[in-house]
Order: structure tokens, then sequence, then C-alpha cells
């Protein structure tokens, strides 16, 4: 089984993302084909972590031996799910103890799905808070110390830090392979020097004034904008659909809209021209998404394909 390190030397915490398929007398080891780890973090400096660790299932066995884990950590048998519990309690235990700060560990989740596309996997994501996880400096939100002597993705493995909405990133090392206005991603391979990843989220800068003359060309001129953009999309939507369509109320609404008019599938670049999102917007909300269940998020190559789950 491949490992996952979180942070080495004083913060090791070494997470077998690999599983053990047990059935009977039989022991079944599957290599994992990649992880996905996200870490969404707020305002408070705390963070929702998610990991998502994909196997490949190639024979009726793999299947077999995947589907009794699932369902073990149903109806919460798996001693996968208290493993991961132990294993980050320790992590975070002793990351509040190199650092000084006080952390806790809690929230912990376990589940598990079979995809089938492009071809048939087994997924589990582990998810848990990590209370105190940033450094708070001002309206500055800081990431890095917990990371002590670093950290390492191995290959085809992802690493996703997001900021809270409404904040920016102002400083990040190292350079990440993509960058969005709020969100920063790695791929692997990647071992990070220590106290790395390093992020510094900010809410963005007050705009830096008005016209002399006051603002109502201003107000006048956004609304004809915003007015413009409308119709643009109403027009888009009146195209493909043959009839006008009302507005989904939430960002979430739209894309399982959208993904019902396209067969269920769409890969997150369609998302976000078909709906005229940032990128960075685009992968906030799907990532959201993903991990309440409504959609799959599969990365295949350098992107990601949004599904609606079964």
């Amino acid at each position: 089984m491949r490992k996952w390190i979180v942070g080495g030397g004083v913060l090791l915490a070494v997470l077998l993302v690999g599983f053990a398929l047990t059935g009977g007398a039989q022991v079944l080891e599957q290599d994992v084909d990649n992880t996905v780890t996200n870490v969404q973090v707020t305002v408070q400096g705390d963070a929702r972590w998610t990991v998502r660790v994909r196997t490949r299932l190639d024979s009726p066995a793999a299947v077999a031996g995947f589907e009794q884990v699932a369902a073990e950590i149903k109806t919460g048998d798996s001693q996968v799910a208290a493993a991961f519990e132990r294993r980050m309690r320790s992590v975070v235990s002793e990351a509040s103890r190199v650092t000084g700060r006080d952390m806790t560990a809690g929230e912990f989740s376990v589940d598990s799905s079979i995809q089938e596309v492009p071809q048939r996997w087994g997924v589990v994501h582990y998810s848990f808070t990590w209370e105190g996880f940033a450094v708070l400096r001002g309206d500055r939100i800081i990431i890095g110390d917990v990371f002590d002597e670093g950290f390492f993705i191995d290959t085809q493995d992802v690493l996703e830090i997001s900021g809270p909405e409404g904040y920016v990133v102002t400083a990040v090392a190292p350079t990440p392979t993509t960058q969005g206005e709020s969100e920063v991603m790695w791929s692997g391979r990647l071992d990070f020097a220590s106290n790395q990843p390093r992020v510094e989220f900010s809410p963005p800068p007050a705009d830096g004034g008005s016209s002399p003359s006051g603002t109502p060309w201003m107000i006048i001129l956004t609304a004809f904008l915003l007015v413009g953009v409308v119709a643009a999309v109403m027009l888009v939507r009146y195209r493909r659909g043959g009839e006008q369509v009302q507005e989904a109320r939430t960002p979430e609404e739209q894309v399982l809209r959208l993904l019902s008019e396209q067969d269920g599938r769409l890969r997150q670049a369609e998302i976000a021209e078909a709906l005229g999102w940032s990128a960075s917007k685009t992968s906030r909300v799907t990532s959201r998404m993903a991990r309440t269940g409504s959609v799959q998020k599969l990365q295949i190559g350098r992107e990601n394909v949004i599904s609606l789950t079964d």
C-alpha cells in the first residue's frame, strides 16, 4: 500500500490510503491509484479536511472486497473509520504541541462509493474538522506552521487548499500547479519543504475611491452591464433548451440543472463556460457539492469531470 505523509518529522502522521479488503479468511490488498486532499479553511482559522482515495476495481474479487468494506463503513462496523480517527487525533495533538497553539480534531466522517466513469473505481472519502489549523493575524489567515517538516504527495495525487468565501490568495509557496482567486492546487509527485505548503488568504482590498462628481453614473453603468449579462445568459439557455428557463436560485441548483440537461456529466471547464463563472468559483461550488454527495467529482488527467450521483 502507498502511504500519504502529512507533515514529516515531528508532525509525522502516516495514513494508509490503501485498504485491505477482507472476506472470510481471504485478504485482498489493493493499490491506490490516486488521492485528492482538499483543505477548506474558514474565517475562524479552522479547516475541513477531505481525502478522497480512489482505487481501480479491475476484477470481480476486487469489486466484491470493496463492496464488503463499503457495507462495513455504512453500518459503522469498519475498522477503517476508527483507525482514521485515532490517527488524525494524534496528528492534531502533535501539531498543537509543536506549534504551541490550541487545536482539536472532530466531526469525523468516512463513506464510500463506486464510480463507473471512465471505468470502475472504488472511492473512500475521509473527512474531519481541524480546529485551530491556521494562524490569524488581523484579517489575514496564514497556513503553514503545522507542516513543520513539510508535506508529501505522490504521483497522480492532488492537494487543494481553499480559502473562505470572499477571501483571496495573497501569498503562496511553493508555486502551485494551478491557482484561482481563492484556492491553490498542487499535483504530485511533490515533496514540500519545511513549513510548506504555505498559503496566506486576505479579504480583497477595498476600492480606491469614487468619481469626484459622485457615483450615479457608476450605478447606471453597472446596471447596464448586469442587464446585458443576464440577457446573454438567458439567451444561451433559451437556445439550448428551446424555451426560456427560470433561473435557479442557488449555484448548486444551477449546476444540477445544467448537468441534467447534458446527460448528467460535464467537464468542470464546460460548467464554468456555460454558467459564465470563473474557474475558482466553479471549483469551489463543485467541491462543496461533491462533499455533500449531490455530485461526483472525478479527476481525469488535469481535468475534473462532474457527474450527477445515482
